[in-house]
């Protein structure tokens, strides 16, 4: 994520993110301009959320 990113690159940024790893939730603020945009949060991939599992141990 660039620095100073505008609002739009932060959500599509944290999107992305929580796709492909999930590893902690969208901040508040995001997560409700993402719902008043009707942006659906995508679930993290069942694969990486084992793999992280896996690396917590």
């Amino acid at each position: 994520m660039p620095r100073r990113a505008t609002l739009d690159q932060r959500i599509a940024w944290h999107l992305a993110h929580s796709g492909a790893c999930g590893c902690r939730p969208i901040p508040g603020r995001l997560a409700a301009e993402i719902g008043r945009r009707g942006i659906t949060i995508p679930e993290p991939s069942v694969t990486n959320v084992a793999a992280r599992k896996r690396n917590e141990r």
